[in-house]
């Protein structure tokens, strides 16, 4: 993303002093995929949730599943307040000033620019042969219960 967007910075990053443990796949929660109360997301049954500090470079994502193991992939929903890839973002080509498309964007979320993607996996490709939501409806769905949990005022 860097080298599209043409922001480097000051200094390179440093490794951490220690990463954090793999977080571990569970049973999703009906209504609530990701712990984000009204995501219902029927196809789901496993996530992984992976959560990434407090304060300014607060970074979130959770994997989500039709079942265990290899290829069961649906959606994988991403938010992030590092102020380095929100520079990042807004620096690179085909910012609107809210996003890239349907499935990149940056709001305001208690203060704080934040920035939500969505990408998708092998089984949900499947299911829009199956009547599945579109991706432009499936990250509303995220989007919108994301915001309601962090006090965003956009989508």
């Amino acid at each position: 993303m860097a080298g599209y967007s043409g922001y480097a910075p000051a200094t390179p990053p440093t490794a951490p002093g220690r990463l954090a443990p793999e977080a571990q796949q569970r049973t999703a929660t009906a209504g609530s995929v990701c712990g984000l109360p009204g995501l219902a997301l029927p196809a789901v049954k496993r996530e992984t949730v992976r959560d990434f500090g407090d304060g300014p470079g607060q970074t979130w994502s959770c994997g989500t599943a039709t079942g265990e193991g290899p290829g069961k992939a649906y959606a994988t929903f991403s938010a992030t307040r590092d102020p380095a890839v929100i520079a990042g973002i807004r620096r690179s080509k085909g910012f609107t000033g809210r996003g890239f498309d349907a499935i990149h964007t940056v709001s305001d979320c208690s203060g704080a620019p934040t920035y939500f993607t969505m990408d998708s996996g092998p089984r949900y490709t499947e299911s829009l042969g199956a009547g599945g939501p579109s991706p432009r409806d499936l990250f509303a769905a995220f989007s919108k219960a994301a915001a309601a949990k962090l006090g965003c005022t956009g989508p």
